[in-house]
């Protein structure tokens, strides 16, 4: 039991960890397109 609790919390702090990098990197494409497309 304890090692199934320990591997939902891991797989829980994963996908944050992955939501956290997607949106990071979205902002920085979306700053990148904003400074391309400004004269």
């Amino acid at each position: 039991m304890i090692i199934l609790y320990y591997y939902k919390e891991t797989i829980k702090k994963l996908e944050r960890f992955a939501n956290y990098k997607n949106i990071r990197g979205f902002e920085y494409n979306y700053g990148f397109l904003l400074t391309k497309i400004k004269p």
